[in-house]
């Protein structure tokens, strides 16, 4: 349905990645080091903060250290601590009015992706509070030269990278639809790796955490954006598979095992660079969508999502693979890409199983596929993709994630060839775009190309499901 543009994309990415510039931050890692936090905040002259958190850690006392430190250092402090697992524009909004009232100068996200994704966009709105949390989230093309303020991440699970991420999930909480988007305007300024914060975690939430990572990595390596020559984007990927793949049942079976959750807590954090550097793919795509519209925990989606998407994507992407294979020790280049490919396979499927985790979900149905398709080809996450899907593939896929008890691409007659008008609409916003960032470019604006071409990215999505609208 989206050929044309899902090929253009990523070419235009690789270079736009050649110019945008590396925002970067401090790192801190080791066991009970967010005590170090108010000593940070004072030699960078934040005198007023706003610790964003959930009522939880609170109640656990793992909060304590990071006030204490505050406390002895002289920084004044604040806390909204009223985000929930699916937090809405309403808990931004509530953020943002107590971080405007005490003028804070700096906030502290404290928890999981959650408080991280609630503390992005609320950084946002402090600055630019005659616009809407919504509109902050959504419209991220137009509010991305936005300032915000700085921030200080402290992650309090290992998998999800968004300590170090732009990408969000809001919902509304009217309508409660969620919406994935990018925070350009993000500055994270410090993150803090805390190896106690994870510590006794429960095995079920450490794999489903631990597989998210994993999972980062390998569509980070897989993906069609290249690196910037002489710099450490290109290690990203393979150094998070390596970590999480070397981790993950150590930390599974031993909860105490302070190394391997150190371990985990910095391949999710290579994860999160890999996101921002080299983009996802179909798998999280997929998984975004059966995790939505079946309640299923996110790890647990992709766990179900990802090895029938390799699978069926495997002449495009086996040579990455068998990369993966290699440097992992599961053999070696005098082996065939089709035979690595093939043990890889055969390994993350011994991998789910062992952790528990679900191969197939049994709970689709065939007459969920025009929407859950439709959500798919919508997703945020295709910027980068190795392949390019038709309708009558994501049916497949879909067959394939029901453990093969639907075969609804069988009997389909769902052709999805673009007509004239499509073609030049596309081709026509795309020709609009480009120019918009020819002039852009003469002005010094560089950061305007990748907003540019994401505007053109979703406006022809939605044309091209106005168009096309799901036609079977």
């Amino acid at each position: 349905m989206t050929y044309l543009i899902r090929t253009v994309i990523p070419k235009a990415f690789n270079i736009v990645q050649q110019v945008l510039p590396v925002r970067g931050h401090t790192l801190e890692e080791g066991y009970g080091v967010r005590a170090n936090v108010g000593g940070y905040c004072k030699e960078n002259g934040y005198h007023k903060v706003l610790i964003i958190t959930d009522e939880n850690l609170i109640k656990l006392g793992l909060l304590d250290s990071v006030t204490d430190s505050l406390e002895a250092n002289g920084i004044e402090y604040c806390i909204y601590d009223k985000v929930l697992p699916n937090p809405t524009f309403a808990m931004v909004d509530e953020a943002t009015v107590i971080g405007l009232k005490h003028e804070v100068q700096c906030i502290i996200a404290f928890g999981g992706g959650s408080v991280l994704d609630t503390a992005k966009v609320a950084s946002g709105c402090m600055k630019a509070p005659h616009l809407s949390s919504k509109f902050m989230t959504c419209q991220y093309v137009l509010t991305a030269l936005n300032n915000a303020v700085p921030m200080i991440t402290i992650p309090t699970t290992a998998g999800t990278g968004a300590e170090t991420t732009l990408g969000v999930v809001i919902s509304d909480n009217i309508t409660h639809t969620k919406y994935g988007s990018i925070t350009f305007y993000t500055r994270i300024k410090h993150i803090i790796l805390d190896t106690e914060l994870t510590v006794g975690c429960p095995p079920y939430v450490t794999a489903t955490t631990g597989f998210d990572a994993l999972v980062h990595g390998i569509e980070g390596h897989i993906s069609a954006v290249h690196h910037r020559k002489g710099s450490h984007r290109g290690t990203y990927s393979m150094e998070c598979i390596r970590l999480a793949w070397e981790n993950l049942r150590k930390a599974y079976y031993d909860g105490n095992d302070l190394e391997a959750r150190a371990n985990m807590a910095k391949s999710a954090y290579l994860g999160g660079l890999t996101i921002n550097y080299e983009s996802l793919g179909y798998g999280h795509s997929f998984g975004h969508t059966i995790g939505a519209k079946y309640n299923i925990p996110h790890g647990a989606s992709l766990s179900i999502s990802m090895p029938p998407v390799m699978r069926y994507s495997k002449d495009k992407i086996k040579d990455a693979v068998a990369d993966i294979a290699i440097n992992l020790g599961m053999g070696d280049e005098s082996q065939s890409a089709d035979e690595l490919f093939e043990i890889f396979m055969d390994e993350l499927t011994a991998l789910i199983r062992e952790l528990g985790l679900p191969e197939y979900c049994d709970e689709i149905k065939k007459e969920d596929y025009p929407d859950m398709i439709a959500n798919v080809m919508r997703d945020s996450c295709l910027w980068a993709i190795p392949d390019v899907y038709t309708y009558h593939d994501a049916e497949k896929i879909f067959d394939k994630m029901s453990g093969n008890m639907l075969n609804v691409s069988e009997g389909s007659k769902a052709v999805m060839p673009m007509s004239n008008m499509e073609k030049g609409l596309r081709l026509g916003i795309l020709g609009g775009t480009g120019l918009l960032a020819l002039i852009g470019l003469k002005k010094n604006k560089k950061l305007c190309v990748p907003f540019v071409l994401a505007a053109a990215f979703h406006a022809l999505e939605y044309i091209a499901d106005k168009m096309a609208n799901n036609k079977r």
